[in-house]
């Protein structure tokens, strides 16, 4: 790639994406140098892989409550890491990279990196702020989407004040939906198949009140979903990969949603057909987003439901890979193409298409036994420098000293079956304490 002059790549993020992207184009391109900036605290083992810390930011002591109350913990700002040190080192070493990544939600929104980005040359990969709103602003991208005529679950608006008694009202199931994002808080949406959510409901809404926002309600489409990246370069974009993602605690789906606990892919049931419908969402939507002024550079990723007739809904639009999905489909792209694609969406140039494996990856998530609620602090992971070359580990950033709360593990093989085998009997090896994982993922369709 002549591109490439300077042979470095700054990649930004906390996120455990961010990492294994940093990772995979590190392992892709042994002459390129990459940099992960992160609050993460691991270290790298890849000759070329580069991890510079910075240190996160917190408004009170770090203590045996510190998970505890989720409501003054976001509402606060108890936990920071978007600072001046981070722009001042981004305007003091821009100049040192060929290209910079910064996929996260929080980077597109954050109005010191806007001002940061007309002041430098370096071509930067992250969706605007405008991009931003097609996650953070759900309805926003569901009206967008039902003017079009694009199949998306129709929804209907509930009174902040009479929440219960409108839900009451309504038959089961029960999708109940916030409009704007708060993935940052463990939750996205929730289907109620019985009338059990006297406590949950209420607890949402107070967790959520500190920002405007509608609360509704969703049609329930039963079917199969996917996840279905693409990459964007503000007019075109290229497909990048579809996975089967897992949010459940438990095994067979059970439990509570959690950020991601597996994800496997290719998914069998996204057929050729069904994908080139997808595509025609996807051109149809990027010229609606252009005619609203919205020129969308980034990763762009599609949440789809695919019901008994085999028509693809689209459930929701995220503005940055999706996790731990993005992991499982890198697995399965060839090398190079995928810098190549990040430097041609960051400067609007021609991309190129993505060629996939006929392997099959698979993606198994560490969590803590607690996730969601009281975890334990000083909870450690196991040592996994003993992994075989062909199993590969990424680390999400949120560590507080020696405080893991997530990890994934991602191999590839023939079929899905037995690249989730070849995770599972690692695991075995393992005495994960306070952490857990799902058995069935790669497992269960």
């Amino acid at each position: 790639m002549s591109f490439f002059e300077k042979k470095r790549v700054l990649v930004l993020g906390p996120s455990l994406s961010d990492a294994s992207i940093a990772r995979i184009i590190a392992e892709q391109h042994p002459d390129i140098t990459v940099d992960l900036m992160t609050s993460n605290q691991q270290t790298s083992i890849i000759p070329n892989l580069n991890v510079i810390p910075f240190m996160l930011e917190f408004a009170g002591p770090v203590d045996a409550t510190f998970w505890e109350n989720k409501l003054t913990f976001f509402k606060e700002g108890s936990f920071k890491y978007l600072t001046s040190d981070l722009l001042n080192f981004i305007k003091e070493k821009n100049e040192d990279y060929d290209l910079i990544i910064a996929l996260g939600l929080e980077f597109q929104r954050w109005v010191s990196w806007r001002n940061l980005r007309k002041a430098i040359k370096t071509p930067i990969l992250c969706p605007n702020h405008q991009a931003a709103a097609t996650e953070f602003d759900k309805l926003f991208t569901k009206d967008i989407l039902l003017e079009i005529g694009i199949p998306t679950p129709k929804y209907n608006l509930i009174d902040s004040t009479k929440v219960i008694d409108e839900l009451d009202r309504r038959p089961l199931p029960i999708v109940f939906k916030f409009s704007k994002n708060f993935s940052a808080l463990g939750f996205g949406s929730w289907v109620f198949k019985k009338r059990s959510y006297y406590e949950t409901v209420p607890l949402l809404v107070q967790m959520t009140s500190f920002v405007e926002q509608e609360i509704y309600t969703e049609e329930f489409i039963k079917g199969k979903e996917v996840s279905v990246h693409f990459i964007c370069n503000g007019t075109e974009w290229q497909y990048i990969g579809a996975a089967r993602d897992y949010k459940k605690t438990y095994e067979y789906d059970l439990g509570a949603n959690t950020s991601g606990t597996g994800s496997y892919s290719e998914v069998n049931y996204f057929t050729d057909e069904i994908k080139s419908t997808v595509f025609e969402y996807m051109d149809k939507l990027m010229l609606q987003l252009n005619r609203l002024g919205i020129f969308f550079k980034g990763i762009f990723y599609m949440g789809i439901i695919i019901d008994e007739n085999n028509v693809p809904y689209i459930l929701e639009i995220n503005s940055r890979p999706g996790l731990p999905e993005m992991l499982s489909i890198l697995g399965n792209v060839k090398s190079g193409t995928l810098l190549e694609n990040f430097y041609r969406a960051a400067t609007e140039d021609e991309l190129l298409p993505f060629e996939q494996d006929n392997s099959a990856s698979v993606s198994i998530c560490i969590i803590h036994k607690n996730y969601n609620h009281i975890m334990k602090l000083n909870s450690k992971l196991p040592d996994f420098s003993d992994a075989p070359s062909d199993i590969k580990i990424d680390y999400a950033s949120h560590m507080l000293n020696k405080f893991n709360i997530y990890c994934c593990l991602t191999a590839t093989s023939n079929t899905r079956f037995l690249a989730a085998e070849k995770i599972n009997k690692y695991l075995e090896t393992k005495d994960l304490k306070d952490f857990r994982y799902r058995k069935d993922i790669g497992f269960l369709e």
